[in-house]
């Protein structure tokens, strides 16, 4: 009797499980390192793009928290309180594939579709229009 109830138990309790109950198995450490982590945009697949300057001091950075929060910024401007900032999140869409969303506290959100990830290296592609490709690096430590 003990295992008939338990099998219905469990019966019950796995027909409640969706798949907007589970969570993701993407690596959102790689995004913040359980703290904060600073990304540079390093190239991007247009060549006339001005999103990278040809001066590494005014490339562009986002540094993203694991409190969910972003700044953006020139690399010059990197601690200061420069850039724009707002709230960041990953979902998955029916492909299962990872979207990273901006949502920008005074400007309009925008979306990427997140091609790689590795604890050093991140590629976006940018959706609407015109897509780009902007792939990313950390920042490295000094060499002694």
């Amino acid at each position: 009797m003990r295992s008939f109830i338990f099998i219905i138990s469990s019966i019950l309790l796995s027909a409640c499980i969706n798949e907007y109950t589970l969570d993701s198995n993407f690596p959102t450490h790689h995004i913040h390192s359980n703290s904060a982590k600073v990304w540079v945009l390093n190239n991007t697949d247009d060549l006339k793009s001005k999103k990278v300057s040809k001066l590494k001091a005014y490339r562009k950075t986002y540094t993203f928290y694991l409190n969910g929060t972003f700044r953006e910024q020139e690399l010059i401007h990197l601690g200061s309180d420069a850039g724009l900032v707002g709230h960041y999140r990953i979902e998955n869409d029916h492909k299962d594939r990872s979207k990273l969303i901006l949502d920008f506290k005074d400007s309009p959100s925008e979306y990427y579709e997140i091609i790689k990830i590795t604890n050093t290296y991140l590629e976006l592609k940018s959706t609407g229009e015109n897509p780009e490709t902007w792939r990313f690096k950390t920042l490295k430590p000094p060499v002694l």
